[in-house]
């Protein structure tokens, strides 16, 4: 029988792309063994040399990954706002999650949920799907990571935020500080307050808390690129450089 709370949340789990196509008999099942976790921000998961015993899926919020370097700075692998934040294939996971904001998850005991997919060929599908995505993610960032300009790698940074959101009233929700910001983009945090501001003058917009608010509707446009531009409700407008 499953927990109340998942119980609750059950139309909210039904949309973990894990659980894509599962029939109510096998999502009841897998459910059975998990429990719900709420992190408050800033709350750690694990730490970066703990031995992970747990399958986490994000319902709700954003979890960092990270991992100190040689002189103890913290630095931002991965940011993970849904899905799975390790790998249940590997034990050898050697990174810190901490929640940016307040998060729920699902928690499975990991040897338990090893066992459920190895009988359960479409859950085991699905987190393959799940981690070429994830693959495709990283890659991403590297290759981001591995720009000069910094300017450029902060719009577009900014960019992706603004069409994950819909551009709804024209704001970007930050949902994280500055300096997780630049340690995510690989940079120093006065650096990405300098280029922030050279940007929010030359984009005129402004910040108001941690939203940015623009007054134009090709904001940033200009750091769009083919791949960006597939996620964007106005691409092939008269002002878009994208266009097909």
């Amino acid at each position: 029988m499953i927990d109340l709370k998942i119980a609750n949340k059950i139309a909210e789990i039904k949309k973990v792309k894990i659980f894509d196509g599962l029939k109510n008999e096998q999502l009841i099942e897998i459910l059975e063994n998990a429990q719900i976790i709420h992190l408050k921000k800033h709350q750690n998961l694990f730490s970066q040399e703990q031995k992970i015993t747990n399958f986490y899926i994000i319902l709700e919020g954003m979890i960092k990954l990270s991992k100190l370097n040689s002189k103890g700075s913290e630095a931002i692998i991965n940011i993970v706002d849904n899905g799975s934040l390790c790998d249940i294939f590997s034990d050898n996971f050697t990174l810190s999650a901490t929640a940016i904001k307040n998060t729920i998850l699902l928690s499975f005991p990991i040897e338990i949920f090893k066992n459920l997919v190895k009988k359960n060929h479409d859950l085991l599908r699905n987190i393959f799907l799940e981690k070429t995505l994830q693959s495709h993610d990283l890659i991403d960032q590297i290759y981001n990571l591995k720009i000069d300009d910094n300017k450029v790698k902060i719009g577009k940074f900014l960019l992706k935020n603004f069409l994950k959101k819909g551009k709804k009233n024209n704001e970007i929700d930050l949902e994280f500080s500055k300096s997780e910001i630049a340690s995510y983009l690989g940079m120093r945090l006065e650096t990405f307050s300098r280029i922030l501001h050279n940007i929010k003058e030359e984009e005129s917009f402004c910040i108001k808390k941690n939203k940015i608010i623009s007054c134009k509707e090709n904001a940033l446009c200009s750091y769009c690129d083919k791949e960006i531009s597939v996620d964007c409700n106005v691409i092939n407008s008269k002002f878009c450089q994208q266009k097909k």
